[in-house]
């Protein structure tokens, strides 16, 4: 997973930089079923490996690439996920952030990322199942 997360990174900076935020979105999820346990250990596999891969990959990925490397490595796997791109305002400088939610629930930042930006509502992307 975590060579798939080294090539997921870049894969994302390219495709934003040539095809835009719509046709990144849609690359990004993949649905399919699989059971709750399986997802959480998924998911914490797939959120340390596709964060180091950010850090220490060729390219060092920002917060949106990063987002929908996560994403996409998810999809592939059937796990849904949502994107989120929110705002903030600290001490007066506008800042914007990217980050998955997967049962809502922030991966990668932790819960925090909510307190410190407002979210700027769903993104288009797939229908996501209901909370088991």
């Amino acid at each position: 997973m975590f060579l798939q997360a080294l090539f997921m990174v870049p894969w994302m900076v390219v495709v934003l930089r040539i095809a835009g935020v719509r046709r990144a979105l849609a690359h990004a999820a993949v649905l399919g079923p699989r059971s709750l346990d399986e997802e959480a250990d998924v998911v914490r596999a797939a959120q340390r490996v596709v964060a180091a891969a950010a850090r220490h990959g060729v390219v060092r990925g920002s917060c949106l690439p990063t987002s929908l490397a996560l994403q996409r490595l998810l999809g592939r796997r059937g796990i849904a996920t949502r994107l989120r791109i929110g705002a903030s305002t600290d001490a007066g400088a506008f800042s914007a952030h990217a980050w998955v939610e997967w049962r809502g629930r922030p991966l990668i930042d932790g819960a925090g990322v909510r307190d410190r930006f407002h979210a700027f509502g769903d993104l288009p992307g797939p229908a996501l199942p209901r909370e088991r």
